[in-house]
């Protein structure tokens, strides 16, 4: 079988990992945004999709192949009440979020043999009001390096 690209098996072996993870519990884990009447969870992880990706290979020896991506990601914390206090624990339960998903990559370096690489680079976070209390978003890319079978 000839493999083009280790991003969906990424994606849903990091995602059905995540989900077994204690310190997730109740946490919703997503491979694609929820529609309808599907409400999002009041704490989730949401591996949005690919923003890069490209293949280099070698053209002789074993003509090896490389593939490098960027998966998408928002980590979600939704906290009822109002206040500092409030502020500052959803704001610590995100990053708690974060850390378990971090956790989880140095756990498991090669996830299950399919990636050489990941690293987690948070880019963004923002805080507000929301009809439940208080939500705190983090966002980012998990930049992945993988080597892909050779085809024969």
């Amino acid at each position: 079988m000839v493999v083009t690209s280790m991003v969906a098996d990424f994606m849903d072996t990091l995602a059905d990992g995540l989900a077994l993870r204690e310190g997730l519990d109740g946490v919703g884990v997503m491979t694609g945004e929820l529609s309808g009447a599907n409400k999002p969870p009041r704490e989730g992880i949401l591996l949005a999709g690919v923003e890069t990706m490209g293949q280099e290979w070698e053209s002789i020896g074993d003509m090896d192949r490389e593939e490098r991506f960027s998966i998408g990601w928002s980590i979600w914390a939704i906290k009822p009440g109002s206040g500092e206090s409030v502020i500052r624990a959803t704001r610590r339960r995100a990053f708690a979020l974060l850390a378990e998903v971090e956790t989880h990559l140095r756990e498991n370096p090669d996830l299950n043999f399919l990636i050489r690489v990941a690293e987690v680079k948070p880019t963004l976070m923002w805080q507000d009001a929301h009809d439940s209390g208080r939500v705190c978003q983090i966002e980012g890319v998990i930049d992945v390096t993988a080597d892909l079978p050779t085809n024969e």
